[in-house]
């Protein structure tokens, strides 16, 4: 049973990070911005700010998030935050302002 736990733990941090990863590489970010952004965003769901944790304990605020047993809750808002459909091209976005700006 135990070795079930880990392993789905193991599982769950290795999707977190592969969503990480992606949106990294898409969106031409950092992958430390990326982490970054994540937490900030789970700091507000989760009503806990892991990346100052991780700050003053000296340890990766992933393990910190394990340990309270909320991998799965960081996971769903990675899947909604990283959301490549969440992407736009610099033109993209400047034309929506322009659309924006004459009222379209």
């Amino acid at each position: 049973m135990e070795t079930n736990v880990v392993s789905n733990t193991s599982s769950i941090r290795h999707e977190i990070a592969k969503l990480v990863n992606e949106f990294a590489l898409l969106s031409k970010s950092s992958h430390q911005a990326v982490w970054n952004s994540l937490y900030d965003h789970a700091k507000y769901v989760l009503h806990k700010d892991y990346r100052l944790l991780s700050k003053n304990e000296g340890r990766p605020a992933i393990q910190i998030v394990e340990e309270d047993g909320r991998l799965s809750e960081l996971l769903e808002i990675s899947k909604k935050l990283l959301n490549p459909s969440n992407l736009m091209s610099k033109d993209e976005f400047l034309n929506s302002l322009e659309a924006m700006k004459s009222g379209g």
